[in-house]
């Protein structure tokens, strides 16, 4: 096991120490990502001891970073994760293999995994809209029709094209 310490000097009050088999943290980006994404979430007060937070997981590095950080910190803040993988219809031979992948790390981590499909092309033509905001409006009317509470935009700083999802 790999202890990982993540602290803002100035409030000891906030120091995060836990041990996790499957987080080894061996570079130093690792621990300032891990501290921006605790900062982000206290300053804009994302969440709250209770919540319940859904991570949409595509299987890319940049949602599983964001899903290891976020189930990294989920003991400091007191909420529960869960993870969902989306399919928009766009990529059939990657989706089998994306969606196993995704399922598999949900159940080592011992996370809940929801899964949603949808059709993005004949929708981005119906509606005259490009790709992406198809896919956009489709992945929030997923979240909807799973009664989940949309709590923020994906981040650009840090190039995280995931939204985290809070459900009340």
């Amino acid at each position: 096991m790999v202890g990982l310490s993540v602290h803002d000097s100035e409030r000891p009050e906030n120091t995060l120490s836990m041990k996790h088999s499957f987080c080894q943290v061996k570079k130093p980006h690792t621990l300032e990502f891990l501290r921006n994404v605790r900062e982000t979430i206290e300053e804009y007060k994302l969440l709250t001891k209770g919540d319940r937070v859904l991570v949409g997981v595509s299987g890319g590095a940049d949602s599983i970073s964001l899903l290891m950080a976020l189930r990294t910190l989920s003991p400091y803040f007191g909420f529960t994760l869960s993870v969902v993988y989306l399919d928009h219809g766009l990529r059939p031979k990657e989706t089998r293999r994306e969606k196993a992948f995704v399922a598999k790390l949900a159940e080592k981590l011992c996370i809940d995994f929801y899964t949603d499909s949808f059709r993005t092309g004949p929708y981005a033509r119906k509606n005259r809209l490009s790709i992406e905001e198809a896919a956009r409006e489709l992945r929030f009317r997923s979240m909807e029709r799973l009664s989940l509470i949309h709590i923020s935009e994906p981040t650009r700083p840090l190039y995280i094209s995931y939204a985290v999802f809070c459900l009340k």
